[in-house]
Parts: structure tokens; C-alpha cells; sequence
């Protein structure tokens, strides 16, 4: 049986210092908005596994608000202000160069939790393409070399959360996930 690791999120330089952490989550906007911050963080927390989360919860936080002209272009700079917010998997892989984490998720637009079945499934539909896209993106810059596959799992905050299982079949989901694993997405780490 494997071991289980929590990796706190949300963690500060005050709290880092109080509490000896066997793993740090961090999140790739938080990344590349003050890299500063997180390495001085990491520093102070000294955990034995680094984890960097892709940036698909700012999507979900910013995909429904009013006056945020959203874009994934990984061609333009990274952004993330009151008006614009920009991200691609390039960002991720960039922020992934810096804090070089043992795990590092590829970009997801997660699933919202909607009620009822055809709701959740024209949801889990209308975000597959930017996930597909996504995926594929990753995996033609993970393929580059120095970066290796360390396993092959379909994980998106939307399937760790419980969404994903309510808002699809086991055979969608298994679909989804034997495709996303042929591209050879999903975790990846530095060599």
C-alpha cells in the first residue's frame, strides 16, 4: 500500500515556521504573480515533497464574474489582475521550472457541481474540449527533454472534489481518463 500525504495548501511563512510540513501544495498563479514569496516559503517550510497545483481553481473563482476578460494563450504573458486573467499550460510549466515540485498538476478548467443530471453533464461537455486541449498541450511540452511522466492518472479538482464521478458515467469517466493517460498526462516531474 502507498503512503498517504497531505499537502497543505494555503500555507504562509508565519504558519511554516510553527509547524514542520512533510509536503507544501502550491498554486502556479500564486507562483508567478510573487515567486519571491513562495521561495522564501519553501525555504522556511522545508518539506520532503513539493506539489504545484495548476491554477484550475482561480479559472473556476474567476469564470462567472462580471468585468474578467479570461484567455488561455500560453503565446502572451501570464496574467492575473481584477480585469484580465491569462493562463496556459506553458505557465504551469513555467512555475513548475521554478519551484521544480515532485508533482505538478497540468492546467484543468474544473467541473462545477451542478444539481441535476443534464446540467452537470452539459458542464462536464461544455469544459472536456479545454481540458483535451490542455492535455495535449502538456504533453507535447512535457515530452521535450529533462522532463519524465511519473504516472499516469486523470486527476482535475473537479474529480478529487467528488464532481466528476456525479456528473458523468463510470464509462465517460473512464473514457476520459484512458485518453487523457494515452497523451501521457497527468503528473510530471523534472529529471
Amino acid at each position: 500500500m502507498n503512503d498517504f500525504v497531505i499537502f497543505p495548501a494555503g500555507m504562509s511563512i508565519d504558519l511554516a515556521d510553527d509547524i514542520p510540513l512533510e509536503a507544501l501544495l502550491v498554486n502556479t498563479p500564486d507562483v508567478l504573480k510573487n515567486f519571491r514569496k513562495y521561495e522564501e516559503l519553501i525555504q522556511a517550510a522545508r518539506p520532503s515533497l513539493k506539489m504545484l497545483d495548476s491554477g484550475g481553481y482561480q479559472i473556476f473563482l474567476k469564470e462567472n464574474k462580471e468585468g474578467i476578460h479570461m484567455t488561455f494563450n500560453d503565446d502572451e504573458e501570464f496574467c492575473m489582475t481584477s480585469e484580465r486573467f491569462n493562463i496556459g499550460p506553458r505557465h504551469v510549466v513555467d512555475a513548475a521550472e521554478q519551484v521544480n515540485p515532485d508533482i505538478a498538476v497540468a492546467l484543468d478548467f474544473p467541473i462545477r457541481k451542478l444539481t441535476g443530471y443534464s446540467g452537470q453533464r452539459a458542464e462536464f461537455y461544455m469544459k472536456l474540449p479545454f481540458n483535451w486541449r490542455w492535455a495535449l498541450r502538456t504533453s507535447e511540452i512535457m515530452t521535450q527533454p529533462g522532463w519524465i511522466l511519473i504516472r499516469c492518472s486523470f486527476r482535475s479538482s473537479a474529480m478529487t472534489s467528488g464532481n466528476l464521478r456525479s456528473s458523468t458515467t463510470a464509462f465517460e469517466e473512464a473514457h476520459l481518463a484512458a485518453s487523457l493517460c494515452r497523451c501521457g498526462i497527468s503528473s510530471w516531474t523534472r529529471s
